[in-house]
């Protein structure tokens, strides 16, 4: 009996440990979080990580990691130690279930600097040179002592007209002399000056007896081969800034135009609203048709004005209906579709003419920046659909086969209609577009609450899910993809309107797949001197075999590109162009069949091209006869890669990654799995 009563106490014992004891398949999920809620922290810096595993009664312990330990590392009790500058994910893992983990998103910016006060500069020019002529440039270097304090100056002329100065080399304009000052960043008291004197340059040879010469007809100017010499004359439309002693500007004769280019400014100065004779030679680049290498410019009392051509009827997307008018300003009534500005450097935005749609391009290498900047504000203001009138100057551009547009030079000659307050406040919502699909890497949704550019418009949020929480932002995703709708609430005045947008979040990182294909570019061929894989080097469409297992994938309007600024995961990647037709658009495309259930990628928006380009997942039942697209669009908003998954139905047997066509630019794709 005593025998029997031991063994009953063994087994309660037993039974009570094993009741007490979580086991693996209890565990649903883990959530990760920072001392003071914290994403982001400084090179050398320490951040706690504290991880939190659910159910409450499931095995606590996690695995910590980081997915880049040159960014930052991480110890077990969740301590993260930043390496140096960039983004990282530091994963905790489940230890009682290794198919359970999570993602903490962590930003690691460039720790806070020594420093050290700078007391004087020295200015030297190469060779102590002090004098050059006209057209010609001095280079200068300013040292700042001590040598340990910040070496960054900025430079200034005390006359720009006679010459520029950027980064320390002088331009010279026009004869004259100059101080040119070089002044320590931030501190103005810390300067440093030297003069400089400049005399006037040689005048060009003259190669023609260009007196005796006829004047050249329009159609000669379009058509005539590269080195004809070229006499004309007209009225000086517009003018260029000088870039280093050379001007760039436009003559107009009644309707016809010419495009003169980068002609010597202290030989032959020119000004705006002045008749001139010009002489030089035909350059054809890219579309554009310029006279260069100018030899002859006289000005002359002749009456000659201009006019300022009215598009009416015209198709604006032919060359050869546009080539009459190339070079001179022309006016019409447009509807605005889309625009991609840029603070900076040359843009276009897209107008349709008479029911065409032409680039209009904005270049502040044509104007001052004070131009740049209003012509950008009231681009920035202007939304799909809005109507316009404008003056332009007709160009052409493109590689192969050049598309008309046209230039933009003046703020004044961009006349959006005047809004009411209601016409406003619609304007103003239909600007503001969100994230409409949320990957299983993403956590938070920075929301809006004010409009670019209308600054008195407010947004409030509501959402018919706790998927998304607008109150802060954060991310719940669910075991299934879940299609949430927020509403926005824009305020102006008096004025109130809403604007509901649909937004699919992707399902949680939580189930386990067999990969049956998967391409992540790395055994493609070493990249070329432009930075692109010799596997696949340019758009046009082509296949490819790689991967693992090496199968063979179709690219269309898509390349395999150097990783710049880590934008792929590894060294390579796939960049994907937006066509103007589905047939055209880019396309990844597997041609082996298999039973695919599920298809993963990541992705982000290349360089400087707009967000929110659009991608669909297509799938084929048959071998790639017929495609079918899934109900899920993607819209790429991040310029960093995020992870996308998407469920098929049974029986699928190929699939494609396609860029939605017109729906932007270029985006990178990356890491591809299909997967049962």
């Amino acid at each position: 009996m005593k025998k029997i009563f031991l063994l009953v106490v063994l087994f309660l014992s037993l039974g009570l440990i094993t009741s007490c004891t979580p086991s693996s398949s209890n565990v649903d999920g883990i959530t990760i979080s920072s001392s003071n809620n914290a994403r982001t922290i400084k090179v050398n810096e320490t951040l706690q990580l504290t991880a939190k595993v659910f159910p409450e009664n499931a095995d606590q312990s996690v695995v910590w990691s980081s997915e880049n330990e040159s960014i930052a590392t991480v110890d077990q009790t969740g301590k993260v130690l930043a390496i140096a500058i960039g983004n990282v994910n530091i994963v905790a893992t489940s230890k009682a279930n290794t198919n359970i983990k999570q993602q903490f998103s962590l930003i690691v910016e460039e720790a806070d600097e020594i420093v050290i006060n700078p007391e004087s500069i020295t200015i030297q020019a190469d060779n102590n040179q002090t004098t050059c002529k006209v057209g010609e440039t001095i280079s200068l270097t300013a040292t700042v002592n001590p040598k340990e304090a910040n070496q960054s100056v900025d430079w200034t002329s005390s006359d720009p007209e006679v010459a520029t100065v950027s980064r320390g080399e002088v331009t010279a304009l026009k004869e004259g002399s100059v101080v040119i000052t070089a002044n320590a960043k931030g501190y103005p008291n810390v300067k440093a000056t030297i003069t400089l004197t400049f005399e006037k340059a040689d005048a060009p040879a003259v190669t023609k007896d260009w007196d005796n010469m006829d004047f050249a007809s329009h159609e000669e100017y379009m058509t005539s081969e590269d080195g004809t010499p070229l006499k004309v004359k007209g009225v000086v439309t517009h003018v260029n800034p000088l870039n280093e002693n050379t001007v760039t500007y436009l003559i107009q004769n009644g309707t016809k135009g010419y495009y003169i280019y980068a002609q010597n400014y202290s030989s032959f100065p020119v000004e705006l609203g002045k008749v001139y004779e010009i002489g030089g030679f035909k350059k054809y680049y890219r579309g554009l048709n310029e006279i260069v290498n100018v030899e002859y410019c006289k000005e002359i009392k002749e009456n000659i004005t201009y006019t300022t051509n009215k598009i009416t009827t015209e198709d604006v997307t032919s060359l050869e209906e546009m080539s009459t008018f190339h070079s001179s300003f022309v006016t019409a009534k447009a509807v605005f579709k889309n625009a991609n500005v840029n603070d900076t450097k040359a843009y276009s935005f897209y107008a349709a003419i008479n029911g065409k749609e032409i680039a209009f391009r904005v270049d502040p290498s044509y104007m001052t920046a004070e131009e740049f900047a209003a012509i950008n504000q009231k681009v920035l203001a202007a939304v799909e659909g809005m109507e316009f009138e404008f003056v332009g100057i007709m160009t052409a551009f493109g590689y192969g086969a050049p598309s008309p547009q046209i230039q933009i030079v003046k703020a004044e000659n961009l006349k959006f209609a005047e809004l009411s307050d209601k016409a406003l406040l619609d304007v103003a919502a239909e600007s503001v577009t969100i994230a409409s699909s949320i990957a299983f890497s993403v956590n938070e949704i920075i929301l809006p609450t004010s409009v670019a550019n209308f600054a008195d418009v407010k947004i409030s949020w509501t959402s018919n899910s706790d998927v998304i929480n607008v109150a802060n932002g954060t991310i719940n995703h669910k075991s299934e993809n879940v299609t949430v709708t927020l509403t926005a609430t824009f305020t102006y005045k008096n004025e109130t309107c809403t604007k509901n947008y649909s937004v699919i979040v992707f399902a949680a990182d939580n189930a386990t797949y067999e990969v049956l294909a998967s391409l992540d570019l790395e055994d493609a061929l070493a990249p070329n001197s432009w930075g692109n894989s010799e596997s696949k080097s340019g758009y046009a469409e082509g296949t490819v075999t790689l991967g693992t297992p090496k199968y063979t994938w179709l690219l269309r309007n898509a390349l395999i590109a150097a990783a710049t600024n880590d934008i792929y995961n590894g060294t390579l990647g796939i960049r994907a162009q937006a066509g103007k037709t589905k047939d055209a658009t880019g396309r990844i495309e597997i041609q082996n069949d298999d039973e695919y259930n599920v298809v993963e990628f990541a992705t982000a928006v290349y360089g400087n091209d707009a967000l929110g380009i659009q991608i669909m997942i297509e799938y084929s039942l048959d071998s790639g006869k017929t495609w079918t697209a899934c109900q899920e669009v993607i819209t790429v908003d991040s310029k960093t890669m995020q992870t996308y998954r998407i469920n098929l139905p049974e029986g699928v047997k190929r699939v494609a990654i396609v860029i939605v066509e017109n729906s932007g630019r270029r985006v990178n794709i990356d890491d591809i799995k299909l997967m049962k």
